[in-house]
């Protein structure tokens, strides 16, 4: 097959996840209010690590040469084109599903003082003309920072510590269990309390380097076991609250363009730190680069206090129409 083809398909393949990615935040903050976009945040973000699961985990078991599926298919060779085939299937599951099932919604245009619709440029003009949009640039840069350098070599380190495969995957199913009920939790917690009320022990708890106690300690497996536990729980719990600021500074009338150039800046900052993690640490070793992602999680702890909460647009209550 031509290489050429193969990398423009999955370029395609990208250019229409980030589409409908961008689609489906949209309708989101159109179709709740703000009190439904903080409590369904969590869902949302638990939903999407069920898919990892189901991407990651149980495509990749029916495509793998052993597997046999009950006799439906022959052990010895790979089952990838079934893979793909199933995930077709779930995916147009899903589209119907939406299709049937979604609210239909009110779509708000911005318009000039004559009644005529602004023009795209506008889009721009509004998000950049937001109050506080210098600190909004700074904490959706460096917020994750830290928890990404974490991330990026945290099954490196486990590695290192002598931990076999199947250990790991012990550890992969605990940590993304864990992230889905955190990212739950935090949206039944911000909608009850509010984001004023928990960005900030939420950012602090994200902040704790669980991974630098494992890389200096060398402890137990049931004691690595609690602090990957642990440090899962908090980046779902920072991740949905932020997912919840960037919302309320996106303005309605533009919802899903504002949130996206906020999502691009949040995947900007966690593309730098996670691009030079592996140099980062095979130059300095374990311990001096998990002290390194304490370091890089200052910023956040600062701009946390400063940023600011409040929402730009409030959508109406029971924003849905049918």
């Amino acid at each position: 097959p031509s290489w050429l083809g193969f990398w423009l398909v999955l370029g395609v393949v990208a250019v229409m996840h980030s589409m409908h990615d961008i689609a489906c935040d949209g309708f989101y903050m159109l179709a709740l209010d703000t009190r439904g976009q903080a409590l369904y945040s969590g869902t949302r973000q638990a939903a999407f690590r069920a898919a990892m699961y189901v991407g990651g985990a149980a495509l990749v078991l029916v495509a793998a040469p052993d597997a046999t599926l009950g006799g439906l298919v022959a052990p010895g060779r790979s089952h990838w084109q079934l893979a793909f085939l199933i995930a077709a299937g779930l995916l147009g599951i899903t589209g119907l599903t939406n299709a049937l099932a979604l609210p239909r919604i009110v779509e708000p245009h911005a318009t000039k003082k004559d009644g005529t619709r602004e023009p795209f440029w506008a889009t721009y003009r509004a998000f950049f003309a937001q109050p506080g949009i210098a600190l909004l640039f700074a904490f959706a840069l460096t917020y994750r920072l830290g928890d990404t350098m974490t991330s990026s070599m945290s099954s490196v380190l486990l590695r290192d510590l002598g931990l076999s495969t199947g250990d790991r995957g012990i550890l992969r199913s605990f940590s993304l269990t864990t992230s889905m009920l955190g990212s739950i939790a935090a949206g039944a917690l911000l909608a009850r309390g509010g984001l004023e009320r928990w960005l900030v022990p939420f950012t602090w708890v994200m902040a704790i380097p669980w991974y630098l106690v494992v890389a200096l300690v060398h402890p137990p497996f049931w004691v690595i076991a609690i602090a990957v536990v642990l440090e899962q729980l908090a980046g779902s719990l920072a991740g949905t609250a932020s997912t919840v600021l960037l919302m309320r500074r996106s303005r309605r009338a533009f919802s899903a363009s504002h949130y996206a150039f906020f999502t691009a800046l949040v995947s900007l900052g966690s593309t730098m730190s996670g691009g030079f993690s592996g140099h980062l640490y095979e130059r300095v070793g374990a311990v001096p680069y998990f002290a390194l992602t304490v370091i890089a999680s200052l910023p956040a702890l600062v701009l946390v206090r400063k940023v600011p909460l409040d929402v730009v647009d409030a959508p109406p209550a029971g924003a849905a129409d049918g």
